[in-house]
């Protein structure tokens, strides 16, 4: 079988729906003096709620060091806190503040209702069979990617 039409469309396609749902400032009249890699961030973690630095950093694709200087900046202008694990004291977790939580919720919002419009325009089974393709994609490339960093670190 010819996957290449195929891989070519997947390689097309990825890059416009990555842009087509990357977090994008509030537009609420004020210039956003935040980075792209500050939305990120602040998106990251609306998503996922609080984590540990490390957690952070692996969730954004992202070295620990600048995992850190990105939650300082953060804190800095009062859109994350940190705080201490309630179990584990010696843990330092980072979460955002209710001023970002509420700033960065619409615009999440707007990317959930899109996603759910376009999904609702599939039958049942179209939308079963494009998240079984894209859980499949996810994991395989992700092993992929994994299996080649591995092989890298190996190689250094």
């Amino acid at each position: 079988m010819d996957t290449s039409e195929p891989v070519s469309d997947v390689l097309l396609l990825l890059p416009v729906l990555a842009r087509r749902l990357r977090p994008r400032p509030p537009r609420d009249g004020n210039p956003s003096p935040l980075s792209l890699a500050q939305i990120k961030a602040m998106t990251h973690l609306a998503q996922h709620g609080e984590e540990k630095m490390s957690e952070l950093a692996r969730g954004l694709d992202i070295s620990l060091p600048a995992a850190t200087d990105l939650v300082d900046r953060l804190a800095a202008a009062g859109h994350v806190e940190r705080v201490r694990d309630e179990r584990d004291r010696r843990i330092v977790l980072v979460r955002l503040s209710p001023e970002a939580r509420a700033r960065i919720e619409p615009v999440l919002a707007v990317r959930r209702r899109a996603v759910e419009q376009t999904l609702n325009a599939l039958d049942e089974q179209e939308r079963a069979a494009f998240l079984k393709g894209l859980h499949l994609l996810a994991h395989n490339l992700g092993s992929t990617l994994g299996e080649l960093a591995a092989e890298r670190r190996d190689d250094a």
